[in-house]
């Protein structure tokens, strides 16, 4: 578990410029950092809500569609035949 770890840092390394792992380690450190942090975080559950909000049109016009559906099912039960058959001696 270790090994992966550490080929994983390794990775990363290698792909974020030293100058920018400076920079993320002193905001790491500093309240300015953390700052930062909650501002993420902030955005984040924004763009969360921002996506169930347009995202809720479809549900409830889903929703909508299914009641209606059911509706039409119970008040035409029998796909509306046009009544019984005469029986024997008709």
């Amino acid at each position: 578990m270790i090994h992966g770890l550490s080929t994983m840092r390794a990775g990363l390394t290698l792909c974020v410029p030293e100058t920018a792992r400076r920079r993320l380690r002193s905001l790491a450190r500093s309240e300015r950092g953390q700052a930062f942090v909650e501002y993420v975080l902030l955005l984040t559950v924004v763009a969360i809500a921002v996506a169930l909000i347009t995202e809720w049109g479809n549900f409830v016009t889903a929703i909508t569609d299914a009641l209606k559906h059911i509706e039409n099912v119970i008040g035409n039960p029998g796909g509306g035949g046009g009544g019984g058959g005469g029986g024997a001696g008709s």
